[in-house]
């Protein structure tokens, strides 16, 4: 859904296009991306569009910090800015997201999990081995902290004075009134890609939920079928791609009238994720020592603290404490934090998992052809 409107935002403010047609065109896009080239299109223009994403927030952050198109520069950039916005005043009650150093150090601890997003999952496949993997959680722990400077953007649109109605579509503005008009499109044309690029390995993901999880892997045993004959690999395949045109149609059709906040919604939707599987992936994939206990332990508590804190009073359930219940950032970020610790100290207490399995994730060097390795 997220996605899906940012497209909308895109295709109105590079092109001109109604939003409410726009989304349409992005779904009529996806369904058609998802056909041309399935998962394995997905994973390979991942890595350029990645790199395009990484190269447009160096970008943001350059204008920023040459305070591009305000006279008097970075100081021309605070002076542009209401008193309350400048980088004299680093924290406002008011605003959830910044309302003390505590929060705005959550909305970075929150972006360290953001490779436990669904749709990063299939890219665990296109690493060479599994001895690649804790470089892989690194480098995408690295990018994650980075990602949020994207922010900066919005800061100097507002202190060039650009005007919008919605705030999401502040980036492309900006390269739109900045940038020559073929650069602003080609990096509009980026940005583009990367959302569909995005929301198609979502769907995917969704997909596989319906295909997989519940027809091949539930509904055939259950039955008492096999679930490798290769009439239920055929029934899977149908129900994935039906799957696949209804989830997009659901998701353009729950967006028709766009969120206030895009990141809002976004993070309401991963937030939960990131809180309840980050601890499991960071300590387990740099302690082996980390049990099973221990992971499913801290997915369930995280995600109920998560749940707790931000889910309960969007729901309406409670109302909740100012400003952890109105900061996804937040909220994830101490459940990121309460999954790491109990993944850790539960894993002090309890049984590891066999070394050679350990040995077949991360040193496949030592697995002979029988699946055995020297430990065994």
């Amino acid at each position: 859904m997220s996605q899906i409107t940012a497209a909308g935002w895109m295709f109105e403010t590079i092109l001109g296009l109604d939003y409410g047609i726009g989304i349409w065109v992005a779904g009529a896009l996806l369904l058609l991306y998802l056909t041309a080239g399935g998962s394995h299109a997905d994973i390979l223009t991942d890595a350029v569009q990645g790199a395009i994403m990484i190269g447009v927030t160096l970008l943001i952050v350059f204008m920023f910090a040459t305070g591009w198109g305000v006279e008097g520069g970075m100081s021309g950039v605070n002076a542009a800015l209401p008193s309350d916005m400048g980088w004299d005043s680093h924290t406002d009650p008011e605003n959830p997201t910044f309302a003390n150093w505590w929060v705005i150090f959550l909305l970075f601890i929150a972006h360290i999990g953001f490779t436990a997003q669904p749709h990063l999952g299939n890219k665990f496949f296109a690493i060479k081995g599994t001895e690649y993997m804790k470089k892989f959680m690194t480098v995408s722990a690295v990018v994650g902290i980075a990602l949020p400077l994207m922010f900066l953007g919005g800061v100097l649109g507002r202190a060039q004075g650009i005007q919008i109605d919605n705030p999401d579509a502040i980036i492309p503005m900006l390269f739109v009134e900045n940038l020559p008009a073929v650069l602003a499109a080609f990096l509009g044309v980026a940005i583009l890609s990367a959302i569909i690029s995005t929301a198609d390995g979502l769907i995917i993901a969704i997909s596989q939920i319906f295909a997989n999880d519940l027809y091949r892997k539930t509904y055939v045993p259950w039955k008492g079928g096999d679930p490798t004959d290769e009439r239920v690999n055929q029934r899977a395949l149908w129900i994935s791609r039906l799957s696949t045109v209804f989830v997009t149609i659901a998701a353009v059709i729950a967006v028709m009238t766009p969120p206030q906040y895009l990141s809002i919604l976004l993070w309401v939707g991963i937030g939960g994720i990131i809180a309840a599987y980050s601890g499991p992936y960071l300590v387990g994939t740099f302690r082996e020592e980390t049990s099973k206990t221990a992971a499913i332990t801290a997915f369930v508590v995280a995600f109920g603290v998560y749940f707790v804190i931000h889910l309960g009073p969007q729901f309406g359930l409670y109302e909740g404490w100012y400003p952890y219940n109105e900061n996804p950032f937040a909220s994830s970020g101490i459940g990121f934090i309460i999954s790491c610790v109990l993944t850790y100290v539960i894993s002090k207490f309890t049984e590891p998992l066999p070394t050679s399995h350990l040995n077949k994730v991360f040193r496949p060097e030592r697995v002979s052809p029988d699946g055995s390795t020297s430990d065994d």
